[in-house]
Parts: C-alpha cells; structure tokens; sequence
C-alpha cells in the first residue's frame, strides 16, 4: 500500500491516470457510409434522422403507414434519445447496452411488420448506422476514460497493475456478454410463439440481478427502467 500512495506523492506522477471530463464529451462516431455518422447532430432527437429519410421515399408510403412508422420509430428511439440528453458519464455502460439493443430491436421490428418490403433494405441500413452511432460513440468515451494503469486488490495484501490494454480488454469481454444475454431475451421476446408477459418478467429480473450485483452508472435508474419497459411493446 505504501508503494501505492507514493505514486500520488507529486502531480507528475498523477498524469498517467488522467482522463478526460466526461461532462464535456460529445457523441461522435463515423458512418457507414463514409464521413461523419448520419445521427451525429441529433443524438437526442435521433428520430429526425428517420423523418428525414421518410419524407424522400414519402411516395412509397400510404398516408396510413408513413404515420404509423413515425410514432413507431419515435417510440423505439425515444429512450436513447433521452439517455443522450442526460449529463454525467457518456461512456459504455450496463444501461446504454441494454437500452441500445431494446432500442435496436423494436426498429427491426417496425422494419419487418409495418415498412414496405421494396424499402426494408434501405430501412435496415438506416438501423445500422443508429447503432454504430449510439455503439461507437460511447466505446470511444470509455476508450478515452480508461486510465493508463490500475491497481486492482486481489487479495489483503496483494495488488495486481494492469494496464489500459488489459482494462479495456476486461470492459468489452462484460459488455459483450450483457450484449449477448439481453440479445436472447429480446429475440425470445419477438418470437411470434414467445409468452410476452413471461419474457417480460425475465427481463426485468434480469436488470434488478444486475443492479444487486454491480453499482449502477446512473444514482436514477428511472429514466433507464422506464425506457426500457416503454420499448417492450406488446
């Protein structure tokens, strides 16, 4: 331990542990189809991108249909898009995973139940950037934010150094796992023999087994819950 204190003995020895505000990080990722991603300046009015992409195919679409995807498309990206507005850590994190995937999941279901099939494969691409978007912006925050080196206590009297590699490393391997796991659950739950109300309940047992076993990124996890109900639509 004693060791351990002296490396914050001056403020040069503090600068492989800092990391950058994560009050002041904006959301930016790169596009699929080159240059800056398509939902960038409207990470939390991420609808728009859609209205947009709606109004120069609006021929395709009975007045019926361009209505009922609108609301459907507002109400699939409107958890995500106030999770951007909120403030404090914009990194990856248990709830933007797990919102982002409910989230993902709903468009692919508005894609292949209410969009015209001539236009589901530009639909889908436009899915695609949304997630890299909402998926590569908040990869970057906590690439950036992961510090230099750790200390991990590994035991009473034994700590273990790792770097940021090795950190960044452990990080994906988690979310990616969560990913994996909310994935089963959303796919069970869209599955036309599946029990809604069943694989609801498996869901939410499944968020409040996460927050009894690690600290929750967010004091609020309403806005997080809420959203993640509102998304499973019956």
């Amino acid at each position: 331990m004693h060791h351990f204190m002296e490396q914050f003995s001056s403020s040069k020895s503090l600068d492989m542990y800092r990391v950058d505000d994560p009050f002041k990080m904006e959301l930016c990722a790169s596009s699929g189809f080159g240059g800056k991603n398509l939902f960038q300046d409207n990470s939390e009015c991420q609808y728009k991108v859609f209205d947009r992409w709606m109004k120069e195919n609006v021929s395709e679409f009975s007045e019926e249909t361009y209505a009922r995807i609108q609301e459907a498309v507002k109400n699939a990206t409107m958890a995500m898009d106030q999770f951007n507005a909120m403030s404090g850590y914009r990194g990856t994190s248990f709830e933007s995973v797990a919102l982002l995937e409910a989230s993902r999941f709903a468009l692919e279901n508005v894609k292949n139940t209410i969009v015209p099939q001539s236009l589901r494969s530009d639909f889908g691409q436009l899915i695609n950037e949304y997630v890299r978007f909402n998926e590569e912006s908040r990869n970057n925050i906590m690439e950036r934010m992961t510090p230099n080196y750790m200390y991990e206590d590994i035991g009473k009297s034994t700590q273990l150094l790792r770097n940021k590699d090795e950190l960044l490393s452990s990080q994906r391997s988690f979310y990616k796992r969560e990913k994996e796991d909310i994935r089963d659950l959303l796919r069970e739950y869209y599955s036309e023999t599946s029990n809604k109300s069943k694989v609801k309940t498996k869901l939410q047992q499944y968020i409040e087994r996460y927050h009894k076993k690690n600290n929750p990124m967010y004091s609020d996890s309403s806005l997080f819950d809420k959203g993640f109900v509102n998304l499973m639509v019956q």
